[in-house]
C-alpha cells in the first residue's frame, strides 16, 4: 500500500509540473531544445514571432533563427557549450523571422538537467521586443541627427 500510496503522489506531483508548464507556455513564447541546439519543440506564440510553422522549425537548429556571422562566431560556440554546461543565458537577443525582418526576443535559456546534472535539454522562454527595440533604435537616431 506504501508503494502505491508513493506511486499516486508521484503522479498527482507529475500532473501538477504539467500543468505549470502549460500555463507558463499558454502566456509566453515556449521553445525546447537538444542539448546541441536542434529544435524540439515550439509554441504557437514562439512560431507567431518568427513566423515559421511548427514543421519549419521542428528538427532544425537554432542558428537557422540566427545572423550567420553570429552562428560562425566563437562567442555562439561559447553560448551552447555553457548552456551544455548548465549555464543559463538571458538577454535580448536578435533573431531573423521567416521573411527575413530582424525581430528581438527577451528570453531566458534554461538547461535541464537530469538526476547526474546533465543537460538534456533547454528550454528558452521569450517574449516579443521588436517594438522596444526599434523606439531605442528610433530614439538613438533622432539624438545622432
Amino acid at each position: 500500500a506504501e508503494l502505491t500510496d508513493q506511486l499516486t503522489v508521484s503522479r498527482g506531483e507529475q500532473e501538477r509540473i504539467q500543468q505549470t508548464l502549460n500555463a507558463i507556455a499558454s502566456q509566453i513564447g515556449y521553445i525546447e531544445f537538444s542539448p546541441s541546439g536542434i529544435v524540439e519543440s515550439a509554441n504557437d506564440i514562439l512560431l507567431s514571432i518568427v513566423g515559421y510553422e511548427r514543421q519549419e522549425v521542428i528538427g532544425k537548429h537554432h542558428r537557422a533563427l540566427c545572423d550567420s556571422s553570429y552562428t560562425a562566431s566563437l562567442e555562439y560556440q561559447h553560448f551552447w557549450e555553457d548552456l551544455g554546461r548548465g549555464i543559463k543565458k538571458q538577454g535580448t537577443f536578435p533573431r531573423f523571422a521567416k521573411d527575413g525582418r530582424r525581430v528581438w526576443l527577451e528570453a531566458t535559456y534554461f538547461p535541464v538537467t537530469d538526476e547526474d546534472g546533465k543537460v538534456f535539454k533547454v528550454i528558452k522562454l521569450a517574449t516579443d521586443a521588436t517594438a522596444a527595440q526599434d523606439k531605442v533604435a528610433d530614439d538613438t537616431a533622432m539624438l545622432d541627427a
